[in-house]
């Protein structure tokens, strides 16, 4: 059976300040780690999910180069490699491994996939362009056809970098909808979305206007059911970084436009999650800024909802967000107990987390 193939995702640094952003990889662990229960979007937003640790990809840098040192063709290996050199900063290494992994096979799938994250992670944005998209050409089917969802955030993240500088990439009022006029800056951004808790409480959004937002108006633009994209968002933070502020931000606006089933209408539950998302876009935010606009827009999110109060929401959030550090926390304790017994943290995690197939009679 033809293994499924992982989302390869990227979100760019938009200013110097801002973290490196993260795509998704292609090694060992991605697909036994797809065919585990996937993470409902309160565990990404909070971290409670299965990945590994810092000391567990320096011990796996090590031990493949040992491995190569017999085997130096094998692309798997190579594979390995490079993720475990690229999680740890070493961005370069990671694109020369990969162009080892090139030279042996070009046409290959996860070779694509992992140049143009590595590449992308080392701000050579075009280079990473073409092997993302030589990636998908291979296997336009990945991850069940979402994997488009990456070519998207890029293009999306590229226009909207056109249009403002830094983060939040979308603050509302300047993609023509029917809306106040645009923004004259930031400080007046800000000013009107603090304002909004003076508005009607029963105007949905901003503006009567809206009728998508930020990263869900260019999805739905480019013909993509906005269930899809989040699946693919939400796959990019499962098998990268999940803190990330990009793809915290457009988690959220994909998740302000969520209906209920058959009704139409808003959907509580999912602006409940998309203020969280914006919280925590703030929480990972390095300026004062970028943090209030993210926390204004948090506020929008519960905006024409009852008993949506954001300070209950956010005390709720710091207690859910704790839990997921305790949850890693213990990974991590693990996999470093493993080391030091110098036994084989592959095995003991996968013994320890994943499930086995039930036997079928």
């Amino acid at each position: 059976m033809r293994a499924l193939s992982l989302i390869c995702c990227l979100a760019f640094l938009l200013i110097s300040r801002t973290p490196s952003a993260e795509a998704c990889y292609w090694d060992k662990d991605t697909y036994k780690m797809e065919k585990q229960r996937f993470p409902n979007t309160l565990e990404l937003l909070t971290g409670k999910f299965l990945r590994h640790s810092d000391a567990f990809y320096a011990w796996r840098i090590e031990d493949r180069k040992k491995k190569l040192e017999a085997t130096p063709n094998e692309l798997a290996l190579l594979d390995d490699l490079g993720v475990a050199l690229d999680k740890t900063g070493q961005h370069e290494e990671a694109i020369e491994t990969m162009k080892r992994s090139m030279a042996l096979d070009e046409n290959r799938y996860e070779t694509h996939a992992n140049l143009g994250t590595f590449y992308l992670h080392s701000g050579q944005f075009k280079e990473g362009l073409v092997h993302i998209k030589r990636a998908i050409e291979i296997n336009p089917d990945a991850h069940f056809g979402r994997e488009i969802v990456q070519q998207y955030l890029v293009e999306y993240v590229i226009w909207r970098r056109s249009q403002r500088k830094g983060l939040p990439l979308y603050m509302g009022g300047d993609d023509g909808e029917d809306c106040p006029p645009p923004f004259r800056d930031v400080a007046d951004q800000l000013n009107r979305y603090e304002r909004i808790k003076e508005m009607d409480p029963k105007r949905p959004y901003l503006c009567p206007g809206f009728k998508h937002f930020g990263f869900t108006k260019f999805v739905v633009d480019k013909g993509l059911d906005p269930r899809d994209a989040i699946k693919g968002v939400q796959g990019m933070m499962k098998f990268s970084n999940h803190t990330h502020p990009i793809l915290l931000e457009v988690l959220g606006d994909l998740l302000m436009m969520k209906r209920r089933p058959h009704t139409g209408a808003p959907n509580a539950d999912a602006k409940r999650l998309a203020a969280r998302a914006y919280l925590q876009a703030a929480n990972q935010s390095v300026g004062p800024l970028q943090k209030r606009l993210y926390r204004a827009k948090a506020v929008l999110a519960l905006v024409g909802h009852r008993n949506m109060n954001l300070k209950k929401i956010e005390r709720d959030f710091k207690r859910e967000l704790q839990r997921g550090d305790r949850y890693f926390a213990r990974i991590q304790r693990k996999e470093e107990s493993w080391i030091k017994a110098g036994k084989d943290p592959e095995k003991e995690f996968e013994r320890t987390y994943y499930k086995k197939k039930r036997r079928t009679r």
